[in-house]
């Protein structure tokens, strides 16, 4: 069955537990996952805990937030040390912001005469790394929309009387972070922007692939990026960016499921040698 090597739990934007996750992979028959929250590591105990009992290879992952001029820009990162101690000062810093411009966004439409409280969003990001998607879910539970979707278009949009900008962080900053704990960056859905521009630049500071095999890449789309990851040298990755799908919020989509799209043994293979490799330059600059 191979690897999805993309996948959102709870601790993020996503519906099911890391063990969850772990028990539908393993009865999939997938050969390994790697759960990649947004600006999170909160899961990856759980989920490294219930893989080892149940046999299924899990790889740490996390997925951080950037931006460059106007675009958003996500790198993933595989194999990270989530014990290393700047990377867990640089989350709760990053974290801390989240929540400030949450209670902005907040505010914003309570200003609008919407019935919205920060706590309420708060619940449906268990208090961690609060984004956009759980605004769009409580306003979904309030009743103001009907879908996710429609509450993004409505309130939640970039250009919108509600939006509030991201604290600015650059992809390269990103990138140094990620390899500081070990981990292998990875460009998330690079085609998302309709921009590609920005790899070559990320590549020099230290990018090592992108991800090519995407739920809404069809055959052209993923063949262009064969040949830019070809071009650069880049590992291929991929994955079903799963978050799961809640019926009282989202009854009109149908979300992509777990091992829908996967990529083979190989690719895992190639990963957990480059991040050996990160892991011994790290001793020796140690």
């Amino acid at each position: 069955m191979g690897a999805d090597l993309h996948i959102h739990s709870n601790e993020s934007d996503g519906i099911l537990s890391p063990s969850e996750i772990v028990k539908i992979a393993k009865k999939l028959g997938l050969s390994a996952i790697s759960i990649t929250d947004h600006d999170t590591i909160n899961g990856l105990d759980e989920a490294i805990s219930t893989s080892k009992k149940i046999g299924l290879d899990f790889i740490p992952g996390i997925e951080l937030s950037s931006e460059s001029e106007d675009w958003d820009i996500h790198i993933l990162g595989y194999f990270i040390d989530h014990n290393s101690k700047e990377l867990r000062e640089y989350l709760k810093n990053l974290q801390n912001k989240r929540e400030i411009r949450a209670k902005k966004i907040v505010n914003n439409l309570k200003n609008a005469g919407i019935k919205i409280e920060f706590e309420q969003v708060a619940r449906e990001s268990h208090g961690e790394s609060i984004g956009r998607p759980h605004l769009a879910r409580t306003l979904v539970k309030l009743g103001y929309v009907d879908s996710v979707q429609k509450a993004f278009h409505v309130f939640l949009k970039r250009d919108g009387p509600y939006y509030v900008k991201k604290y600015t962080i650059y992809p390269d900053e990103v990138i140094k972070i990620l390899l500081k704990a070990n981990a292998v960056p990875v460009l998330a859905h690079p085609l998302s922007n309709s921009n590609i521009d920005f790899i070559a630049p990320l590549v020099k500071i230290g990018l090592m692939g992108i991800e090519v095999y995407y739920p809404r890449y069809n055959r052209f789309k993923i063949n262009k990026l064969i040949e830019i990851a070809d071009r650069y040298g880049l590992i291929k990755t991929g994955g079903t960016d799963f978050h799961g799908s809640d019926p009282k919020i989202n009854s009109k989509i149908r979300y992509i499921n777990i091992g829908d799209i996967t990529v083979n043994d190989k690719v895992v293979k190639i990963l957990y040698k480059k991040a050996k490799e990160l892991r011994k330059f790290q001793k020796i600059e140690g």
